[in-house]
């Protein structure tokens, strides 16, 4: 599952209870100006995301409404209460991710992915990881419209950080809920981290992995180079050694397949990222080298 979360630092998360759709940005019945200042929001930064989200604890007209910057520096989230859909329109897009502490919601989120209209795996799976979700943190527990990687139903993502977690089962939930009230990873379901691209995202599934270095703020992306399409090197600095943690690592074709989805009808090979070499250095501050194949070896 590794390096499978959706690149995202701007998420809208929307209260809407009415039937979802597979295509939640269009087909809705949200008026025309809504669903207008909706994409103007997301415009906001190319790299974001609508989910519509319900919570059973919740039986109200008056929707809610969740801005967050899931960025790997100081994430946050924006909570609006609003009075009807139509409050959208006069909400500020340029205002909406400014700092603000004394406006930020400081309660952590947790979306659990069960939006049978794009998959029925979501539905199937996620439903029941909801339920036991709720019984352990009450309305701090949502169900939201999809989240991609159907195959790794279910699937589940704390905010403000971003963190993705797949086959998720009830077993796991308590100790991923508990870890990140700690501000902390649960490495067996981790999928990775929403601010990072997919090859970073692997480089820091391989680093976490080697060192046990759970904690979010154990590590900071330092860079990563790509060799060719097959090999990658990327380094984080830990916080906790003060070191350079350098991974090289390649990709190869699965030797078995599988339904990349529920609804898919053939199954086929998926990538796989296997680790070649770990490199820990001490941190040394001017001018880098430029990254060898050294490690590939």
């Amino acid at each position: 599952m590794y390096g499978t979360a959706s690149r995202v630092d701007l998420w809208l998360l929307l209260e809407y209870t009415r039937p979802w759709t597979s295509n939640i940005l269009t087909n809705n019945d949200l008026a025309p100006r809504v669903k207008l200042s909706i994409r103007r929001i997301l415009e906001l930064n190319s790299y974001s995301r609508l989910l519509f989200i319900r919570n059973h604890h919740r039986r109200t007209k008056s929707p809610m409404l969740f801005v967050i910057s899931s960025k790997e520096s100081n994430p946050f989230v924006k909570h609006f209460q609003l009075s009807a859909y139509e409050d959208l329109v006069s909400l500020d897009p340029e205002h909406l991710l400014a700092a603000n502490p004394g406006a930020e919601y400081t309660n952590p989120l947790f979306l659990v992915c069960t939006d049978g209209h794009h998959d029925r795996c979501c539905a199937r799976y996620g439903l029941s990881i909801y339920r036991e979700l709720a019984r352990l943190v009450g309305t701090l527990a949502w169900q939201c419209t999809h989240v991609g990687g159907d195959r790794f139903a279910a699937n589940l993502i704390c905010f403000p950080h971003g963190i993705y977690y797949g086959h998720v089962e009830q077993g796991d939930l308590a100790k991923i809920v508990s870890l990140y009230e700690e501000k902390s990873i649960y490495l067996p379901r981790f999928r990775g981290r929403a601010c990072f691209s997919r090859h970073i995202q692997i480089a820091e599934c391989f680093v976490r992995e080697r060192n046990e270095q759970v904690r979010l703020g154990d590590l900071q992306f330092s860079e990563i180079h790509e060799f060719n399409d097959q090999r990658w090197m990327a380094s984080f600095i830990s916080a906790r050694n003060k070191k350079i943690c350098k991974v090289f690592f390649t990709r190869s074709l699965s030797t078995f397949f599988e339904r990349a989805t529920c609804n898919a009808e053939v199954e086929e090979q998926v990538d796989q990222y296997s680790l070649l070499s770990y490199e820990e250095s001490p941190v040394a501050f001017g001018l880098r080298p430029a990254p060898t194949e050294a490690g590939l070896r």
